[in-house]
Parts: structure tokens; sequence; C-alpha cells
């Protein structure tokens, strides 16, 4: 078979899987997890704090193999808001077990308080907003809201 066919022949095939990848997917993260929307607010000891960032990263099932999902992360707003993004802006967190955590951006801002271990907590579809209430001694409180 002459070169120049051989290579048409393998050019086509690439663009067919191309086409196909991106037509169906190549089974990419997004497809494999259940995302659920999620806003809310983190306080202390009551009163909002902003500036910080939140973040929620899936637990791994026990016994379960492979990566249990991409983590979702926030900026937290000056008046304690937050609006989770796992993909795209405000898609939400994959539905499952998570751990928590929440700081202030700025150490020279600090909050009143800090969380000293991540939160654990479950992400339910029919849950979309919650309060991150962290305590004076760091520990969290989740509380879901309406």
């Amino acid at each position: 078979m002459p070169q120049n066919i051989q290579a048409k022949r393998q050019w086509t095939y690439l663009l067919c899987c191309a086409w196909l990848c991106t037509a169906f997917g190549c089974g990419g993260a997004s497809e494999k997890f259940s995302l659920s929307p999620l806003r809310g607010t983190v306080t202390v000891e009551g009163k909002p704090v902003g500036n910080g960032t939140i973040i929620m990263t899936p637990i791994a099932k026990a016994g379960a193999t492979g990566n249990p999902g991409k983590g979702a992360s926030s900026t937290v707003g000056p008046d304690g808001s937050f609006t989770m993004t796992t993909y795209q802006q405000g898609d939400g967190v994959i539905v499952g077990e998570v751990e928590i955590t929440a700081a202030a951006d700025d150490p020279a801002q600090q909050w009143p308080a800090n969380l000293k271990a991540p939160v654990p907590y479950t992400i339910d579809p029919a849950v979309h907003v919650i309060q991150l209430e962290i305590q004076k001694d760091g520990t969290g409180r989740i509380t879901p809201g309406s």
C-alpha cells in the first residue's frame, strides 16, 4: 500500500476518534459524578465572616477504589456568602460524603476563630443552602437552610 494512502487512513482514523470524543465524551470526571448546587454562609459565633475560601473535598466510601471525585471550592464574600463550584461557576458539589475546610485568605485579617479540623458532611441533592458555623474552640457545625 502506498505511504500516502496509509497516512490518509491514519489521519482519518484520528479525526474520527477526536470527533467521537467530542460528540460523546471521553469518560471525564464530570460524567461520573452527580452534582448538587450548594450555597450558604460562613459564620463565627453567629456573625458572618468573609474574605476567605471554603473547600469541599469528596471522601471515598469504605472499600471503594479509585478517585472519589473533584473537590469544590468558593470564595467567601465579605458578607460570609459562598456558592460552590466544581467544574463550572456555581455548578455545585459532588453528591455524597465530603470534608469541609474554610479559612480567611489574608493572614493579617484572620477570622475570630478558625477550623482546627475538616468538618464531615453529606451532600444531599435536596439541600441547596447551608450554614457553616465555626465555634470559638475551632470546631464546625453545618446547618441545612432553605
